[in-house]
């Protein structure tokens, strides 16, 4: 994430409240504490096949998204967003 915010030009920008990394969520990785690829969780919580052929960022945008969805909840009470 922070690797995009710097190709946009946006790592020093403050123009948002709260930042959520779902990579930090410990749902979405592997009990050693390994990450777990975008495209592997885009298959096993939403069902959906992406990264095939073309990358395309607009489709990993939109798996970040609905992976976000699904736990919003429990990713903001981990980042204490919500307490």
């Amino acid at each position: 994430m922070w690797k995009d915010l710097e190709v946009c030009g946006l790592q020093k920008w403050k123009g948002w409240k709260t930042l959520v990394d779902i990579s930090e969520f410990k749902e979405f990785k592997e009990k050693t504490g390994k990450l777990i690829s975008l495209r592997n969780l885009s298959l096993k919580y939403l069902g959906r096949s992406i990264q095939e052929g073309r990358h395309s960022s607009v489709e990993d945008s939109l798996a970040t998204i609905d992976l976000f969805k699904i736990r919003k909840m429990e990713m903001l009470k981990q980042c204490k967003v919500i307490l």
